[in-house]
Protein backbone atom coordinates (compact mmCIF):
# COMPACT_ATOMS: atom_id res chain seq x y z
CA UNK A 1 0.00 0.00 0.00
CA UNK A 2 2.86 2.35 0.89
CA UNK A 3 4.64 1.65 -2.41
CA UNK A 4 1.46 2.33 -4.34
CA UNK A 5 0.96 5.77 -2.74
CA UNK A 6 4.61 6.73 -3.34
CA UNK A 7 4.31 5.60 -6.96
CA UNK A 8 1.04 7.53 -7.39
CA UNK A 9 2.60 10.69 -5.87
CA UNK A 10 5.63 10.46 -8.16
CA UNK A 11 3.39 9.92 -11.18
CA UNK A 12 1.33 13.01 -10.33
CA UNK A 13 4.48 15.12 -9.82
CA UNK A 14 6.04 14.00 -13.10
CA UNK A 15 2.79 14.45 -15.05
CA UNK A 16 2.31 17.94 -13.59
CA UNK A 17 5.84 19.02 -14.44
CA UNK A 18 5.49 17.70 -18.00
CA UNK A 19 2.18 19.52 -18.41
CA UNK A 20 3.65 22.81 -17.25
CA UNK A 21 6.87 22.65 -19.28
CA UNK A 22 5.98 20.94 -22.55
CA UNK A 23 4.53 23.11 -25.24
CA UNK A 24 5.42 26.24 -23.31
CA UNK A 25 7.90 29.01 -23.96
CA UNK A 26 9.90 27.81 -20.96
CA UNK A 27 13.07 27.07 -22.92
CA UNK A 28 12.86 29.90 -25.42
CA UNK A 29 14.96 33.07 -25.02
CA UNK A 30 13.28 36.09 -23.48
CA UNK A 31 14.10 39.55 -24.80
CA UNK A 32 15.29 42.02 -22.19
CA UNK A 33 13.76 45.41 -22.87
CA UNK A 34 16.13 48.37 -23.23
CA UNK A 35 16.68 50.49 -20.17
CA UNK A 36 18.07 53.94 -19.59
CA UNK A 37 21.86 53.87 -19.35
CA UNK A 38 24.02 55.93 -17.06
CA UNK A 39 25.79 58.81 -18.69
CA UNK A 40 29.54 59.09 -18.68
CA UNK A 41 32.66 59.69 -20.69
CA UNK A 42 33.31 56.56 -22.75
CA UNK A 43 36.97 57.36 -23.44
CA UNK A 44 37.72 58.03 -19.76
CA UNK A 45 35.99 54.78 -18.81
CA UNK A 46 37.99 52.82 -21.37
CA UNK A 47 41.23 54.44 -20.21
CA UNK A 48 40.44 53.51 -16.61
CA UNK A 49 39.60 49.94 -17.65
CA UNK A 50 42.92 49.36 -19.44
CA UNK A 51 45.25 51.64 -17.42
CA UNK A 52 43.47 52.28 -14.13
CA UNK A 53 44.59 51.45 -10.62
CA UNK A 54 41.34 49.80 -9.51
CA UNK A 55 43.35 46.80 -8.31
CA UNK A 56 46.19 47.89 -6.08
CA UNK A 57 47.99 44.72 -5.17
CA UNK A 58 50.22 42.65 -7.34
CA UNK A 59 53.74 41.59 -8.18
CA UNK A 60 56.58 44.14 -8.23
CA UNK A 61 57.38 45.24 -11.79
CA UNK A 62 60.97 44.00 -11.60
CA UNK A 63 59.92 40.48 -10.55
CA UNK A 64 57.06 40.30 -13.03
CA UNK A 65 59.23 41.28 -16.00
CA UNK A 66 62.04 39.01 -14.80
CA UNK A 67 59.67 36.02 -14.78
CA UNK A 68 57.48 36.92 -17.76
CA UNK A 69 59.53 39.23 -19.95
CA UNK A 70 57.99 42.19 -21.74
CA UNK A 71 55.15 41.88 -24.24
CA UNK A 72 55.88 43.90 -27.37
CA UNK A 73 52.48 43.42 -29.07
CA UNK A 74 50.72 46.31 -27.24
CA UNK A 75 47.27 45.24 -28.45
CA UNK A 76 45.64 48.07 -26.46
CA UNK A 77 47.99 50.80 -27.72
CA UNK A 78 48.87 51.73 -24.15
CA UNK A 79 51.76 53.95 -23.10
CA UNK A 80 54.46 53.76 -20.45
CA UNK A 81 55.00 50.46 -18.67
CA UNK A 82 51.54 49.29 -19.70
CA UNK A 83 52.73 49.25 -23.32
CA UNK A 84 55.08 46.43 -22.29
CA UNK A 85 52.38 44.29 -20.66
CA UNK A 86 49.88 41.93 -22.21
CA UNK A 87 46.31 43.29 -22.07
CA UNK A 88 45.29 41.33 -18.98
CA UNK A 89 47.80 43.13 -16.75
CA UNK A 90 48.19 46.75 -15.67
CA UNK A 91 51.18 48.52 -14.16
CA UNK A 92 50.35 50.81 -11.24
CA UNK A 93 52.34 52.63 -8.58
CA UNK A 94 51.54 51.86 -4.95
CA UNK A 95 51.21 54.44 -2.18
CA UNK A 96 54.81 53.70 -1.11
CA UNK A 97 56.12 54.33 -4.65
CA UNK A 98 56.60 50.72 -5.81
CA UNK A 99 55.66 49.93 -9.41
CA UNK A 100 53.63 46.72 -9.46
CA UNK A 101 51.81 44.65 -12.06
CA UNK A 102 48.21 43.72 -11.28
CA UNK A 103 45.66 41.62 -13.10
CA UNK A 104 42.73 43.53 -14.57
CA UNK A 105 39.23 42.77 -15.86
CA UNK A 106 40.59 41.61 -19.20
CA UNK A 107 41.99 38.45 -17.56
CA UNK A 108 38.54 36.94 -18.03
CA UNK A 109 36.71 39.45 -20.22
CA UNK A 110 38.86 39.67 -23.36
CA UNK A 111 40.42 37.29 -25.82
CA UNK A 112 42.38 37.45 -29.03
CA UNK A 113 40.20 36.20 -31.86
CA UNK A 114 41.82 36.01 -35.25
CA UNK A 115 44.40 38.75 -34.94
CA UNK A 116 42.24 41.16 -32.90
CA UNK A 117 41.74 41.54 -29.18
CA UNK A 118 38.00 41.50 -28.50
CA UNK A 119 37.07 43.23 -25.25
CA UNK A 120 34.09 41.65 -23.53
CA UNK A 121 34.61 38.26 -25.17
CA UNK A 122 34.97 35.59 -22.52
CA UNK A 123 38.46 34.17 -22.24
CA UNK A 124 38.21 30.51 -23.23
CA UNK A 125 41.93 29.91 -22.72
CA UNK A 126 42.07 30.68 -19.00
CA UNK A 127 41.92 27.53 -16.88
CA UNK A 128 41.35 27.96 -13.15
CA UNK A 129 41.34 24.21 -12.56
CA UNK A 130 45.15 24.06 -12.64
CA UNK A 131 45.75 26.65 -9.92
CA UNK A 132 47.54 24.99 -7.04
CA UNK A 133 46.96 27.65 -4.38
CA UNK A 134 49.19 29.28 -1.81
CA UNK A 135 50.59 25.97 -0.57
CA UNK A 136 52.60 25.64 -3.74
CA UNK A 137 56.32 25.24 -2.97
CA UNK A 138 57.39 27.50 -5.84
CA UNK A 139 55.12 30.33 -4.67
CA UNK A 140 56.36 30.06 -1.08
CA UNK A 141 59.99 30.12 -2.21
CA UNK A 142 59.43 33.15 -4.46
CA UNK A 143 57.89 35.03 -1.54
CA UNK A 144 60.80 34.12 0.75
CA UNK A 145 63.33 35.30 -1.86
CA UNK A 146 61.43 38.56 -2.37
CA UNK A 147 61.21 39.15 1.38
CA UNK A 148 64.97 38.58 1.77
CA UNK A 149 66.23 40.35 -1.34
CA UNK A 150 63.81 43.29 -1.62
CA UNK A 151 61.82 43.78 1.57
CA UNK A 152 60.33 47.10 0.39
CA UNK A 153 58.64 45.35 -2.55
CA UNK A 154 57.64 42.42 -0.35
Amino acid sequence: MKKASVLLTLTVIIATSIAFTSGSDFDRPVAIPPSEQRSGDVSRGYDYLVNGDYIRSGIPWSYFTLLNGKDKTNLLNRTGKNALLSPEFTAVTTANGIDIVTPNCLQCHAQVFGSRLILGLGNTFIDFSTITGNNNFRNRMALKVMEAVSPKEY
